[in-house]
């Protein structure tokens, strides 16, 4: 018959899973088939040894019968570097009893009864066939205290010793075999099984089958177990055993269960471990519980799973993502155990895991107890947990069990404050690969990695997995190293990125390529420490007076008189808006390129920096001091954005960054006020800047999202194709866009042939406003930051449009993003708001009110060129009306109705076929309704247009012309131009006479001419004498004395009776 070939290896790739993807394995050192030393029908004394003499050698098929029920085999082979082999793998075609020798130690024994062999020995039991069975062992045996192990592999010549036991009168000799030896690295073979449960949703099989939708969980709090039974007797001797937590992280992995074993005709399961305390930092996170077992098992029983969260809601939830049982190496002792010397963590934010070097230990405990919220995970020793108890730096002593047997300890001291007051916290993320032997990093004081060596880990302690370190430093820069020793680079979706704000804010990405084996590879990353405002911490000046002081928002600004609060204590204003300062001291601004700031609010916020507007969120383009916001903001939600500093007045000494926080639409002071803020600098020559985006839209993504291709997380990929519809856009959330002068793909391939253009649109709404801003042919590297130049992206755009035109291949992207990197070699100094740039680049400037586009000046031999506007692009003429949309004007009046509008107009026109009425104009260069109508009309509508040389808009006037009047004053009622009102003076009692006044045509409408001569808006005439005759004028006006004729009273014709003739000199 032929022989089948045993499976060696099973295996999925699943990203969302993250399975492990590499393995290794070794070729069979014995195969099937091959000859064997062999004796029939007798036992002798050590027949296991290494001595062959007088036994006959034969393979399968040429095996003579044995004489009786005893079948002796024994076979030599070489283990040249025993450092590198863990245990072995046999296969044994056999019906019987077997029981196996490795180098004169009894390794194991199956249907054979305890004791000594001897010629009397005979099968306890049998299979049904004759068939291959295969068998899992170590290469050595121990004990949980590491007393008496036993060697089973050795280097050099080794010794297998087979006998085969079978009932009374079976003779037969149908032996083969076949040796694989393990490799150093952990063996994994559950597979091909039958099993059952109880308790559990989701299939026994599930947790094996290495696909994220095949799980077990529960929700209830019963008793719960799963058993799984191998295939054909297979026999696994596995000393650990690996459990992950949901690939999402939506519900808690369990954080302890129990495990057991079992061979078939066993009434009783043997436990294995009893797992405990299992803590998971990040969704898909594996943990490993060793245990010491010498014996190899075909069942395997694992029991009451639970989350540990007993008292709570969650007690009864969990969720195993993947489970696998493995044969670790327990023939070379495991490396020191030992953990980092000091660790400092902060009140109330979760730890970075303190994580022990050294692979191998077991049954971790810790001395004192740690502070609340802090544990330690028996199962792999590290500790993690978030406390808000400050803690002096105090030593603890961990005690651990080795796989090998025996105890060790390790020590190191740990404290807890707050990370502020000169000192700032910086999060660096990796994405380990599955070679953390190769992996290292190092954090260097100051720029570069020739500087003072701070913290370092000679390899990575996790595997396929998140890795977060948390560095508390004090203001300054520093550099982070990663390093790969092999040569070939860390795998693609791996890396590091560095994040504030405990991983809420990323700021910059690497992976690492590799050049080939032998030639170790680095990346490193500066950042700077010294934030100038950070969330939760930071003062702020705060003004909430109504409008702001002219000039608020520059660094000359005094707010000595402004409130000082933390974010969280601003009250909500009556105001509609609240203006709040950071002011901070920069020393050697060389050093800084960038400021990314992520903030919080509710309403609509402008931002600026030493007074230079440059970022707005939900507010309109023009606004002022009562302007709310366009809609209501999510407050839990930060937006982010990025300044580049010299483009916005950076400057030695003092600057400041202001916010006007305007009040969200519809709401009342009543409600909290929101906002807080974060900035952090990028200090390297190529910075990367950071954007939150009101929209994101590609092509067909194949594997993995568009969201995972846009953030700063080497995990988190997306497949986009070669083909020229394949594009990429994106839209900023600041309504005053984004500048960049860098463009970077960091893709998991290599793209030989790499075309691409992209647009940038100043508003996504208007295509008039799409600028090519690069055509070019480049080549890709994986895992590295091309840093294309686009010099005309400073000139800042809202919307990105990326196209591929030609591809040799599609490309599996990491990131997706934008940089400002600072001109280097001949350089032209910047000018004003024109940045430095290397020679024979653009450097791009504003264009002005009422435009969009770019200005620009040429660097040529060391100098800036003059300003160049052809890149200028009027915007639409907007909001043109005159202070009415109805004019009422006065026939024979002078009229001057000037309009107000947003942006430029060049000229102003109405159709041909319709015009002004008589005796009005428009002006074409102001808009200006001018002259002085000449004949009455009803309400008629004109319309008019206000131009520019790339858009008009159109705004309607109602116009109505009457004619003067004078409105009613006194006793004399409304009266129109040219008439004179008359009021009798009987209406007033006893008198006698009439008032008469006249309404003449003013300035701008009729008015009233002075009665008496007196002007009725002045009172102190009452006390002058108008004409000179020695009364005043109320005496004159009281005794009906005329007030515009000087009276001669020496003339005794005109002494009469002046109340009887009143009226008559009128």
């Amino acid at each position: 018959m032929t022989a089948p070939t045993p499976t060696g290896l099973q295996a999925r790739f699943d990203g969302n899973q993250n399975n492990d993807n590499t393995y290794y394995l070794r070729r069979n050192t014995i195969n099937v088939m091959e000859e064997w030393y062999y004796k029939m029908g007798e036992v002798p004394a050590n027949w296991y040894d290494e001595n062959t003499s007088g036994w006959q050698q034969a393979h399968m098929g040429s095996f003579p019968a044995s004489t009786n029920q005893i079948q002796l085999y024994k076979k030599t082979f070489t283990i040249n570097d025993l450092s590198v082999v863990s245990g072995y793998v046999l296969t044994i075609r056999y019906k019987y009893g077997c029981i196996i020798y490795l180098n004169g130690n009894e390794a194991w024994r199956n249907h054979i009864p305890a004791g000594e062999i001897s010629a009397t020995t005979t099968a306890s039991e049998s299979y049904s066939d004759i068939l291959y069975h295969t068998v899992t062992l170590p290469g050595r045996f121990v004990n949980e205290d590491g007393s008496n192990p036993v060697t089973l592999l050795k280097q050099g010549t080794n010794t297998v010793a087979i006998g085969l036991f079978a009932t009374s009168g079976q003779t037969t000799a149908d032996f083969d075999a076949s040796v694989r030896l393990m490799t150093d690295h952990p063996e994994a073979h559950i597979w091909e099984m039958t099993g059952s449960s109880s308790s559990i949703s989701g299939l026994y099989s599930n947790p094996f089958d290495g696909y994220f939708g095949a799980t077990i969980s529960s929700t209830t709090c019963t008793n719960n177990y799963m058993t799984i039974t191998l295939n054909n007797d297979r026999r696994e001797w596995v000393n650990t055993v690996q459990v992950q937590n949901d690939y999402l992280g939506k519900i808690r992995g369990p954080a302890k269960f129990n495990m057991y074993g079992r061979n078939p005709g066993e009434s009783e399961w043997t436990p294995l471990t009893q797992v405990t305390g299992l803590t998971y930092s990040t969704p898909a996170q594996k943990r490993k519980a060793y245990f010491i077992s010498r014996i190899p098992y075909n069942q395997f029983k694992f029991e009451n799973f639970a989350s540990g969260e007993e008292g709570t809601s969650a007690a009864c939830s969990w969720k195993v993502q993947s489970l696998n049982l493995y044969a670790t190496d327990v023939l070379l002792e495991p490396s020191p155990l030992s953990y980092p010397a000091t660790t400092e963590i902060l009140q109330g934010i979760e730890m970075s895991e303190i994580i022990p070097e050294g692979d191998g230990y077991y049954g971790f405990t810790i001395s004192p107890a740690l502070p609340e919220g802090l544990a330690i995970d028996a199962s792999n020793g590290w500790v993690s947990g978030t406390t808000n108890s400050l803690l002096n730096p105090t030593p603890y002593t961990v005690t651990a069990h080795k796989y090998t047997g025996g105890t060790t300890t390790a020590t190191f001291t740990l404290s807890c404050g707050i990370c502020t007051g000169g000192r700032s916290l910086m999060t660096v993320r990796i994405r380990a690969d599955g070679y953390p032997k190769e992996n290292s990093w190092k954090l260097f004081q100051g720029r570069g990695t020739s500087g003072t060596v701070l913290k370092s880990v000679g390899l990575f302690p996790v595997t396929s997995n998140y890795y977060y370190l948390d560095f508390c430093l004090n203001d300054g820069l520093y550099t982070f190293e990663g390093h790969d020793s092999y040569g070939d680079g860390w795998s693609t979706g791996t890396g590091y990125t560095l994040t504030a704000d405990v991983g809420e804010m990323e700021l910059e990405i690497e992976e690492l390529f590799g050049i080939g084996m032998g030639t170790p590879r680095s990346v490193s990353t500066t950042f700077s420490t010294f934030y100038p405002f950070q969330v939760g911490f930071s003062d702020w000046k705060v003004y909430q007076e109504g409008a702001a002081p002219d000039n608020w928002n520059t660094a000359s600004s005094d707010d000595s008189t402004w409130t000082t609060r933390k974010a969280a204590d601003i009250p909500n204003p009556s105001s509609v808006t609240t203006y709040i300062r950071k002011s901070f001291q920069l020393s050697g601004i060389d050093d800084y390129q960038v400021l990314n700031v992520r903030v919080k609010y509710a309403g609509g916020v402008a931002v600026y920096f030493n007074g230079n507007r440059v970022a707005r969120f939900n507010l309109a383009d023009e606004f002022d001091s009562e302007t709310e916001s366009i809609e209501v903001h999510d407050s839990t939600v930060f937006s982010k954005f990025h300044i580049i500093l010299p483009t916005a007045g950076v400057q030695e000494g003092t600057n400041v960054v202001a916010f006007e926080v305007h009040r969200p639409v519809g709401t009342s002071s009543s409600e909290a006020f929101v906002f807080d803020a974060t900035g952090v600098f990028g200090v390297e020559t190529c910075s990367t800047v950071v954007d939150s985006y009101a929209a994101l839209d590609s092509s067909s993504v194949s594997t993995g999202s568009l969201a995972g291709i846009m953030d700063l997380d080497p995990f988190t990929t997306g497949f986009l194709a070669s083909g020229s519809d394949t594009f990429v856009e994106w839209t900023v959330e600041n309504l005053e866009g984004s500048k960049w002068n860098s463009f970077n793909v960091v893709g998991g391939n290599d793209v030989s042939i790499w075309n691409f253009m992209m647009y940038g649109y100043m508003n996504p709404e208007e295509a008039n406003t799409r600028i090519e801003l690069i055509n070019t042919s480049q080549n890709l590297r994986s895992r590295t930051k091309p840093q294309i130049s686009v010099p005309v992206a400073l000139a800042s755009f809202r919307k990105v449009r990326y196209e591929i035109l030609q591809a040799s291949t599609g490309n599996m992207i990491g990131a997706m993003f934008t940089a400002y990197c600072k001109a280097s070699g001949a350089v032209c100094p910047g000018v004003g708001y024109y940045p430095a740039v290397a020679e024979g680049q653009i450097s791009p400037g504003p264009c002005g009110d009422g435009f969009i586009g770019y200005s620009y000046r040429n660097c040529s031999n060391g100098v800036l060129g003059e300003v160049q506007m052809e890149k200028c692009i009027y915007k639409a003429p907007a909001m043109v009306r005159y202070r009415s949309g109805r004019l009422t004007l006065v026939k024979g009046t002078m009229v001057s109705e000037k309009p107000s509008y947003v942006n430029i107009v060049t000229k102003w026109s109405m159709d041909d076929s319709t015009k002004l009425p008589d005796g009005l104009s428009l002006n074409e260069e102001t808009g200006e309704i001018s002259g002085v109508p000449v004949e009455t009309q009803d309400y008629t509508t004109y319309t008019i247009y206000a131009e520019n040389p790339v858009a008009a808009a159109t705004v309607t006037v109602s116009i109505m012309i009457r004619k003067g009047h004078c409105n009613a004053e006194g006793v004399f009622p409304l009266t129109e131009v040219d008439e004179v009102a008359v009021y009798q003076c009987s209406k007033q009692g006893y008198y006698v006479g009439s008032q008469k006044r006249g309404c003449v045509l003013g300035a701008t409408d009729g008015e009233w001419e002075k009665a008496n001569g007196l002007n009725p808006n002045d009172p102190s005439d009452a006390n002058k004498d108008c004409t000179g005759d020695g009364y005043t004028n109320i005496e004159k006006y009281i005794n009906g004395i005329s007030t515009k004729h000087k009276v001669d009273w020496r003339d005794l014709k005109n002494n009469y009776d002046t109340l009887e003739e009143k009226g008559k000199l009128m």
